[in-house]
């Protein structure tokens, strides 16, 4: 188990009184990381493996339409 500063931002997580974002954000504070490192961080954290494949699954939806639009929209995402 981790502890510390980094075990009570997992251990609060997993009690359910910090969100995902919450927790990224109290990492970032704590440690003065980047968003993309604290997000790598929280994410893999054991505690938050139950949302992993779910939120992977929906991001890789969200591309996949994002991708289609610009194909579609000559000039979307295009300056």
């Amino acid at each position: 188990m981790t502890s510390g500063l980094p075990g009570q931002v997992f251990r609060t997580s997993a009690v359910g009184v910090l969100s995902l974002p919450e927790s990224i954000i109290a990492w970032r504070t704590a440690f003065g990381t980047s968003l993309g490192e604290a997000r790598e961080v929280v994410r893999n954290a054991p505690v938050w493996a139950h949302r992993k494949e779910s939120d992977e699954a929906l991001q890789d939806v969200l591309v996949d339409a994002l991708e289609q639009l610009a194909r579609d929209e000559p000039g979307v995402g295009h300056p």
